[in-house]
């Protein structure tokens, strides 16, 4: 595969043999040559018909090999699939005919990082950065990959994350996944409802498309929801389980509102977040005396946070205990869970649930 500049410098992040060439096709009705079909993939891609999209490149393939457009969507319908490895070896062969394309060297280094053959992702991430400095999630991805920890990821990388994750969230995370943490939530949240009192005002940050929503709708007067991606808000809509849905980043959020919360969650949202400073002075605002602030991270045990090769981050409890101490946080909870199911293993992670002890300065508490 030629470099981003076009040379001859050899690769050597260990790419296997196998071609990357389809079977030739001999069931497609004729169209209007390579074009033709490379016209209707994209329209059948576009509309959802993924399995006849790729018999149409596949045509516009047997029709001229050297198509790179034609392999580019190839690789794209195959990675929707399910297809990993097939599309790793279709866009392979879109790179070699587009040296000079960082968007799909950015797709080859997704998908091979998503078949953890992670020396090839870096060499691709790094090829995608060297032409486009711009590419921030490539950036994002390539320092994951290369053991750099950075203070947060780009807005964009989070947003298009679940923008294009929207549709099929829901069933990924309770189906493969099989994931916990409403449950969880609601686990908590229940003796202390039973003992105060339901929440007059809980604000779900990272809402994403309301999987906590059933847990919290029972336990607050008014629950409003936050989140950056669009298409998670359009999802979490449909269920009406909040009073309010905000499309916003979390920070920018916490700085604009005028609302006062006595139950702030954030159930696998620093995940996307490195350096939690800021947001918890912004969360130690808006959160009421005798306020409770639950949340999730991911377990490390280097100080305070590090950049997994997943492209999330994960914190230690020794950093959350300091971070809570310096602003009047009293540790209500701090739990060992299971979070999802990665592969054969559970990711773990902690549960903590923070009391505010002191009104911030100039706010009115919430009785």
């Amino acid at each position: 595969m030629k470099t981003p500049s076009g040379s001859n410098r050899k690769v050597d992040a260990g790419w296997d043999e196998a071609t990357a060439t389809p079977p030739r096709r001999t069931d497609i009705r004729p169209l209007d040559g390579r074009d033709g079909h490379l016209r209707m993939a994209t329209h059948l891609f576009s509309s959802g018909r993924v399995r006849e999209a790729i018999r149409h490149c596949q045509a516009a393939i047997d029709t001229d090999d050297r198509y790179a457009e034609a392999w580019l969507l190839l690789g794209r319908a195959q990675r929707q699939t399910g297809e990993l490895r097939l599309a790793s070896a279709s866009l392979r062969r879109a790179a070699e005919l587009m040296p000079r394309s960082a968007e799909v060297l950015h797709l080859l280094g997704v998908t091979c990082a998503a078949l953890q053959e992670f020396d090839k992702a870096r060499w691709a991430f790094k090829a995608a950065v060297e032409l486009n400095a711009d590419d921030g999630t490539a950036r994002h991805l390539l320092d994951a990959l290369s053991g750099r920890t950075t203070t947060g990821p780009p807005i964009e990388y989070v947003a298009g994350l679940f923008d294009r994750y929207a549709a099929t969230f829901d069933n990924h995370m309770k189906g493969r996944l099989r994931y916990r943490l409403p449950g969880r939530l609601k686990k908590v949240l229940q003796p202390v409802v039973k003992r105060h009192g339901i929440f007059r005002h809980a604000v779900d940050l990272g809402c994403g498309t309301g999987l906590s929503g059933s847990a919290l709708r029972p336990v607050a007067h008014r629950l409003t929801g936050v989140d950056i991606s669009r298409g998670m808000i359009a999802v979490a809509a449909e269920k009406r389980m909040y009073d309010t849905l905000v499309h916003d980043e979390i920070t920018g959020f916490l700085r604009k509102t005028k609302d006062r919360f006595d139950l702030v969650i954030a159930a696998d949202v620093f995940i996307y977040f490195g350096d939690l400073g800021t947001i918890f002075r912004l969360i130690r605002r808006r959160l009421s005396t005798g306020g409770l602030f639950l949340f999730t991270v991911e377990s490390t045990s280097h100080q305070p946070f590090s950049l997994r090769r997943s492209g999330r981050y994960a914190h230690s409890g020794a950093y959350i205990r300091k971070l809570a101490a310096a602003l009047g946080w009293a540790v209500s909870t701090d739990q060992s869970i299971a979070i999802r199911l990665e592969g054969l293993d559970w990711s773990r992670g902690r549960l903590f649930v923070l009391r505010n002890m002191g009104s911030p300065e100039g706010a009115t508490p919430i009785r």
